[in-house]
């Protein structure tokens, strides 16, 4: 009664487990399945549970083979796995089996991910640029304009009348790649203020000028930021429908224009308006300092990435999707055009992951509970109020999920604080 076992080292985070267990194993585990069929069997002229074990075998022959097989592979691979100290990070994928039949030998492998050891080298003293952003006038401008427009009273235009800046246009449009539609870009309506920059320039060219009922098709080029990184930066031919148009009757900019939006005068107004503003130039700069460091990280520290790792990012990424219908984003998950389309993102953001994480691990880095309740008192409006005890139970029950985040947030302080660090100023 004997097996033999065999490790591959496919590359660095893959092993391929083979296994040959000889037919006395199998011969048992055929044996354990039938008396498992015997307990529950029914069968006629017998008590539940007291049918001969050759009666079972006879009846029941080779439908438990499935059963056995998933048997032998479950317990014989983790034994190995403990045995050779293999962590996989994922399910082992069995790639290669025999079906399993009494008085023979039973052969399987299965390929297992495992974790890349990474010691990420020339993290310290980077040189990086980073844009300061400020709010400017022009800034200002832009932010109370948009407020303006929310509270802006509408009324329809003539028929003749052409889409202009200062007009609320209702358009409808479908959208083709290479001949293609795409299908989560169909949009049967939805309003659009022209002359705020509420869509990319391009799109908003190509309405200025229609007229209401008018369908026209222009070749747009998507912003290289689009958020499906499939489409970024891609030629696509929308079909726009212009449904109807609006002109804009904008607010007059007094204390009154400031108690409809919920202050008390325009001084405070613009006040909040500019803090919520630093507040979004400190967050642009992070994202930039962050995609800069990243790309500079991946050219010096070159390594493999578990493809399940890969396949869990994707996943992710296709939740994230801004589609309401979660039956079409599990359609998605299936649809391996789109896996496709994500995976060399999804291996970027992998490797970005495992970098920071070989930083945290060289500096020991580790999240107290003092760093989760300053996280939720600076990121959950009203916390300054709760009570003590109420506050140290929202940090236990949250440090579990905010963990990985916060200790990958501080392995970019870290970079930072190492880093010589050059700023431009632009306007927010």
């Amino acid at each position: 009664m004997s097996l033999t076992t065999s490790v591959e080292e496919i590359n660095t985070v893959q092993r391929r487990i083979k296994v040959a267990l000889t037919a006395d194993l199998v011969e048992m585990a055929f044996e354990d399945a039938y008396r498992n069929v015997q307990k529950k069997a029914k069968l006629q002229g017998f008590r539940p549970g007291k049918a001969p074990l050759n009666v079972i075998k006879k009846l029941y022959g080779d439908s438990v083979r499935g059963e056995v097989g998933e048997k032998l592979i479950n317990k014989h691979l983790f034994d190995v796995l403990k045995e050779k100290k293999i962590n996989p990070i994922a399910a082992p994928v069995v790639e290669n089996m025999d079906m399993p039949t009494t008085g023979k030998d039973f052969n399987f492998s299965a390929v297992v991910d495992v974790m890349p050891e990474i010691k990420v080298k020339n993290w310290k003293g980077l040189d990086l640029k980073a844009d300061k952003y400020e709010v400017k006038p022009e800034s200002m401008t832009r932010e109370v304009d948009f407020l303006r427009r929310r509270h802006a009273k509408t009324k329809n235009l003539e028929e003749t009348a052409a889409a202009a800046a200062g007009h609320l246009a209702f358009i409808g449009h479908k959208v083709y790649q290479n001949g293609n539609l795409i299908e989560n870009m169909d949009v049967e309506e939805f309003p659009v203020a022209l002359g705020f920059k509420e869509i990319f320039a391009d799109l908003e060219n190509a309405i200025l000028g229609m007229k209401k009922g008018e369908t026209k098709k222009a070749t747009i080029t998507l912003p290289a930021d689009y958020n499906d990184p499939a489409l970024a930066g891609k030629a696509v031919e929308f079909e726009i429908n212009l449904k109807n148009l609006q002109e804009l009757a904008m607010p007059e900019l007094n204390d009154e224009f400031a108690k409809d939006v919920g202050f008390d005068t325009m001084d405070a107004l613009k006040a909040e308006i500019n803090k919520q503003l630093e507040k979004r130039g400190k967050q642009l700069r992070r994202q930039k300092l962050e995609a800069s460091i990243m790309d500079e990280l991946r050219q010096r520290n070159s390594f493999d990435v578990p493809p399940s790792m890969v396949d869990q990012v994707i996943d992710s990424m296709i939740m994230e999707l801004n589609i309401g219908d979660e039956k079409e984003k599990k359609k998605l998950l299936r649809n391996e055009d789109v896996r496709k389309s994500f995976r060399d993102n999804a291996k970027t953001k992998a490797q970005n992951t495992l970098i920071l994480w070989g930083v945290a691990q060289d500096e020991k880095l580790e999240v107290t509970d003092e760093l989760v309740r300053k996280h939720i008192m600076d990121n959950v409006p009203g916390t300054d109020k709760w009570e003590e005890k109420k506050l140290e139970d929202f940090v236990k029950q949250v440090k579990p999920r905010l963990q990985e985040n916060l200790v990958f947030e501080m392995a970019l302080d870290h970079i930072i604080a190492s880093a010589k660090l050059s700023e431009t100023v632009v306007a927010i």
